[in-house]
């Protein structure tokens, strides 16, 4: 986002939801912490709910942004291929008060908004993994029985990562986000010595 006045509000947001959580935290409370008035938030977003889901989205882009970035500069398909397991939940680990304060309180109020943009993120996750597969096939280091079904084998994998809905999420903590990323960890490993010659 470049929006200065759009960049201020979605910081304030975010660090009040974090200490305060969402309910605590209102219109009035960011516009306060942004050094905005409320014609001008209400100017970029029509809610409170807004706001959040702009957060969510920007956490989404960044998410995605810094995974292929890392996957682009690795040198080899199985670190592209554990990256795309890892760095995901390393993303989480870096917002995971603000995931802790907000799905803990009201995560359905939020579902609908969120399935908006869950279509991107399946795109994204094709998107990369497929690539990822076609970097295996280019170099001649996957099995020739997955690089004829490489989109079924994408699907596969989402099918087995994006089991858990949103609400799972809720009491999520340091200890069970480092479980998560050994089990991606473990999950990655297992793959890549079913794929590799």
């Amino acid at each position: 986002m470049s929006n200065i006045k759009e960049n201020a509000i979605l910081e304030a947001a975010t660090k009040l939801i974090v200490r305060h959580g969402y309910q605590k935290t209102s219109i009035d409370d960011i516009c306060r912490e942004a050094k905005i008035g409320k014609g001008t938030v209400y100017h970029y977003f029509e809610s409170k709910e807004e706001i959040f889901v702009a957060i969510l989205k920007q956490i989404s882009f960044d998410v995605w942004d810094g995974m292929r970035k890392k996957i682009d500069n690795a040198n080899s398909f199985e670190e592209k291929f554990k990256l795309f397991f890892t760095v995901p939940v390393d993303m989480l680990k870096s917002n995971s008060q603000l995931f802790i304060q907000v799905l803990a309180e009201d995560s359905f109020i939020f579902l609908e908004r969120i399935n908006e943009f869950k279509e991107s993120t399946q795109k994204n996750f094709f998107e990369t993994l497929s690539s990822i597969f076609q970097y295996g096939v280019d170099q001649n280091v996957l099995r020739e029985e997955f690089t004829v079904n490489i989109p079924k084998v994408v699907n596969l994998i989402y099918s087995l990562v994006v089991t858990a809905r949103i609400e799972h999420y809720v009491g999520i903590t340091d200890d069970l986000l480092h479980e998560i990323a050994e089990d991606r960890k473990l999950l990655a490993e297992v793959l890549i010595k079913g794929f590799v010659k």
